[in-house]
């Protein structure tokens, strides 16, 4: 069994990122990932931008892009943010990701205090 750490992912996809951080993001990380967000849109709270069928069909873009051709999602990395709830398709989109030999992982971050 290899010691080797896993490569880096070629694809972040944010699922749930707020208005106004995606150019920092995508800065911090130019040239090292390919950074493709689900943005919230702030309409008296927060809520994901587009609906949850145009989430789900993005979150498959971004996971086709990441295998380039190999089968494989590994290059993919799906962090999940706590700013809105989440459509229980698009987590269901994401959880799907990962099957064996698919994306290393899905992070579902938590909110403060919750």
């Amino acid at each position: 069994m290899s010691s080797d750490p896993a490569p880096p992912p070629r694809v972040v996809a944010v699922v749930g990122l707020p208005p106004g951080i995606c150019a920092r993001l995508e800065r911090r990380f130019a040239g090292a990932v390919v950074i493709r967000t689900i943005r919230l849109r702030q309409d008296g709270g927060f809520r994901l931008e587009p609906p949850p069928n145009i989430a789900v069909r993005l979150l498959e873009r971004f996971a086709d892009e990441a295998s380039s051709g190999e089968g494989s999602y590994a290059g993919l990395l799906i962090v999940v943010l706590p700013y809105a709830r989440i459509p229980d398709e698009v987590i269901k989109t994401a959880e799907a990701s990962l099957r064996p030999g698919s994306a290393r992982e899905i992070h579902r971050l938590k909110a403060r205090g919750g």
